[in-house]
């Protein structure tokens, strides 16, 4: 019989990679993605733009920070 030590440990280790998987998804920006049969398909496209208004606004701190 697995000891309980084990099954804790394996149940543990299962969720974890489950977990750095979808987050690894999400981090991606794919707009689909299949794995195991499982079936993402999301829109992108706020989630981009955000990105890029946020990358503009780091550029002109830098540029500001520079004048001074």
């Amino acid at each position: 019989m697995l000891s309980e030590v084990f099954l804790t440990f394996a149940v543990s280790s299962f969720i974890g990679c489950v977990l750095g998987i979808v987050t690894f998804c999400y981090r991606s920006k794919c707009r689909e993605f299949n794995f195991c049969g499982c079936k993402i398909v999301r829109d992108v496209q706020l989630e981009e733009e955000f990105d890029l208004e946020m990358m503009k606004n780091k550029n002109s701190e830098v540029k500001t920070q520079e004048n001074i």
